[in-house]
């Protein structure tokens, strides 16, 4: 059985709020061990990357926990909640309402996930039960398919503070099993938003935590 590493939630906002600029790093090549699982990087997105900042597009700081990989993603396009984020590196990610929806340039990616029900209950900030299922490429190219049975548990409100602007945010659970895995997410939920998170990506990755950058 492989089971995912599980943080007590009290100690993850230190975790994400470490996430400082001067340590942004080559996601794709640490997070795979130190070989890119892609060419290298196309001046054409370093460039397309540094203009999306530059205008004030949507800025997410990430954090690869297992490698301790942080680096920051601009949100590249956006369709009926649907959002793709992507780094100077050619690294994307996937998200709707907050909750990963795959990941691309990553060993191990999350091809896509179905997360409808989970989505409901967290920004709700309801307890449930929840089903979610993730597909991963298999050794031979195919899709192998996960799916997990999920319990929502909102886990009480903390004080945040992002960038000089502070708030509070519900931080829920969501706790998911099926006979070979488990792992745990965590969510901080203010105004219907997921504000910043702590998501399973797969078995190779490991978790991702991430959190908006206010400015």
């Amino acid at each position: 059985m492989i089971r995912a590493s599980r943080l007590g939630w009290t100690l993850l906002v230190p975790m994400l709020l470490i996430a400082g600029c001067d340590r942004v790093a080559d996601l794709s090549e640490i997070a795979s061990g130190g070989t890119t699982t892609k060419a290298k990087t196309l001046p054409v997105v370093a460039a397309d990357f540094a203009a999306r900042v530059e205008a004030g597009a949507p800025l997410m700081i990430a954090n690869v926990l297992e490698r301790d990989a942080l680096t920051t993603f601009v949100l590249v396009s956006e369709r009926d909640g649907d959002r793709v984020w992507r780094t100077q590196d050619n690294v994307t990610m996937s998200t709707r309402g907050g909750l990963m929806t795959g990941t691309r340039a990553l060993a191990g990616d999350l091809m896509s996930a179905d997360v409808a029900e989970s989505q409901a209950l967290v920004l709700a900030g309801r307890p449930g039960l929840a089903v979610r299922v993730h597909r991963y490429l298999d050794g031979q190219n195919g899709i192998e398919i996960d799916s997990y049975v999920c319990e929502i548990s909102p886990r009480g409100s903390q004080d945040l503070a992002f960038d000089g602007v502070q708030f509070r945010a519900t931080v829920i659970a969501e706790t998911c099993t099926n006979p070979g895995n488990d792992f745990e997410n965590f969510y901080w939920v203010s105004g219907g938003t997921v504000v910043q998170s702590v998501q399973w990506v797969g078995p190779e990755v490991g978790a991702i935590s991430m959190r908006g950058v206010i400015r």
